[in-house]
């Protein structure tokens, strides 16, 4: 019996192992550090409706910077859009993204990671994103109270871009496939192997709240190799159980 015990935990070990080495998983931004406020108030027609910011250098966000850009879409009255990066209360160390406006304009949010910190530049993250092994950008929508529409735009350094946009959003993990961007005249691998910059979009209507977190590029897909090679180390271990059960018995 030892020895059937022995087989089991071997081979599940190596069951895991094959599971979890297909996996690839980097995080853009958690949110998590370095908070920024970027507030479009307006007041009168001549008010700004579009305000820029940039982080300070950290480690924890791809390319060490972010820029947030803020935009009041079409206000018809007095209000404001805010995009913020933030911690849900003082006590946590979770942080979150979040947008909002109010009523009579409509928001717009883009949080762009190209490892430069000068506004206007071009970017720098020079990431081959394909070597990653990841497929998807991933990110959890916490809340969202109307109907927005989230987009992922990757420029390349060629400056071509590629970009997918989703819509009907709810409170879930939402998904964006690399082979799904839509691209602007380039191909996918002269865009995706030499990125510049990774940008997220968010827009609106009217008194549009939501809050995200966890941007990161994921791995979603396993292969049908790899279910087979899983299938093919359950049968041998089932095989092992029955050969060692039946010389057990015969030396019994």
């Amino acid at each position: 019996m030892n020895k059937i015990i022995t087989t089991g935990i071997a081979l599940s070990t190596i069951f895991t192992g094959t599971v979890e080495a297909q996996a690839a998983n980097f995080t853009l931004d958690s949110f998590d550090r370095e908070f920024q406020k970027v507030l479009v108030d307006i007041t009168s027609p001549e008010s700004p409706t579009i305000v820029e910011d940039t982080s300070n250098f950290d480690t924890n966000i791809l390319g060490g910077f972010r820029t947030i850009l803020a935009q009041a879409v079409n206000p018809t009255r007095v209000g404001e859009v805010v995009s913020e990066v933030a911690r849900a209360s003082f006590i946590s160390t979770d942080g979150e993204f979040s947008i909002s406006s109010s009523a009579g304009i409509e928001g717009f949010t883009r949080v762009t990671y190209d490892g430069n910190s000068v506004s206007g530049d071009s970017g720098s993250l020079s990431l081959n994103l394909l070597e990653t092994n990841t497929d998807a950008f991933g990110l959890e929508v916490l809340s969202i109270d109307l109907t927005g529409e989230l987009t992922f735009v990757v420029v390349g350094n060629n400056g071509e871009t590629a970009s997918l946009s989703k819509s009907n959003i709810t409170e879930e993990e939402v998904f964006f496939d690399y082979d799904k961007f839509a691209l602007s005249g380039s191909t996918f691998e002269d865009i995706f192997t030499d990125v510049a910059s990774i940008s997220f979009e968010v827009s609106g209507p009217e008194e549009f709240d939501a809050t995200f977190d966890n941007i990161r590029a994921v791995e979603t897909s396993v292969s049908v190799f790899e279910y087979s090679s899983v299938l093919s180390l359950i049968g041998i271990f089932a095989l092992a159980a029955v050969g060692l059960k039946n010389k057990m018995g015969k030396e019994s």
